[in-house]
């Protein structure tokens, strides 16, 4: 019976994220959206000395409590479309240079740390800029180390929106 339960709170919970995630993904045509987004791309970009730069847009919910849940499902092993192309992009071993943007400081350095968990045991190379809410991300340096990446944490409220 415990099995069971288990198993339909699982599904329940899989059920739940999965609309979470696919639902509310925002309003790309919102003016506030898309001046954020080119605040954030202007400024890795000029924090870059190179320009061939890849930026990677992670789309976030509208609502605080799907962000939450969103970010609740990377860090236990979620896997989502942003994750798997920063794997992709840095398992090329090409030394890849990414800037991750996005309306959601948590939901890009939970997508950054899922990625960086993606590639343990891989060999990789690159550097992701990414927008995060705290300048540091001490728990994600290590795995970033160990992984060949260099982490550059641009702090989201440094003239930004």
């Amino acid at each position: 019976m415990i099995r069971t339960s288990n198993k339909i709170t699982v599904l329940i919970f899989s059920i739940i994220v999965t609309g979470c995630m696919s639902t509310g993904t925002g309003n790309p045509s919102s003016d506030d959206s898309v001046d954020r987004i080119i605040d954030q791309t202007s400024y890795i970009l000029n924090q870059s000395s190179r320009k061939d730069i890849v930026i990677l847009e992670v789309p976030s919910p509208e609502n605080i409590i799907s962000e939450k849940m969103t970010v609740s499902a990377l860090e236990l092993g979620a896997r989502s479309t942003a994750v798997d192309y920063l794997v992709k992009l840095l398992a090329k071993d090409n030394d890849a240079v990414i800037g991750v943007v996005g309306r959601s400081p948590r939901l890009n350095k939970a997508t950054v740390k899922s990625a960086l968990k993606g590639l343990v045991n891989r060999s990789s190379s690159g550097t992701i800029y990414f927008i995060t809410d705290t300048l540091y991300a001490d728990d994600l340096l290590d795995i970033a180390t160990k992984v060949n990446v260099t982490l550059i944490p641009v702090r989201s409220t440094q003239n930004l929106k």
